[in-house]
């Protein structure tokens, strides 16, 4: 019985750590969704040759991560 109550307990407990990293995959999708949206808006309005090529330099290693961390699986639950 407490074999089965501690196999039980380990379970739910690696379930809850599993759920709290896939959490927080997505909140740093989220974040790094806003920030290239954020660049490529700067990229739009435009500004001196310096600005934009800093702009899109940081823009694209943000894409990097991104691809990294395969975010575009969670698309559907990015806002």
């Amino acid at each position: 019985m407490r074999f089965t109550t501690l196999c039980c307990l380990l379970y739910s407990l690696s379930i809850t750590a599993v759920l709290a990293q896939d959490e927080q995959r997505v909140q740093r999708c989220q974040k790094l969704k806003t920030e290239i949206e954020n660049y490529s808006e700067k990229r739009r309005a435009g500004g001196s040759v310096s600005q934009m090529d800093s702009w899109n330099r940081a823009r694209r290693e943000k894409k990097n991560e991104w691809h990294k961390l395969k975010c575009r699986h969670l698309k559907r639950q990015l806002k």
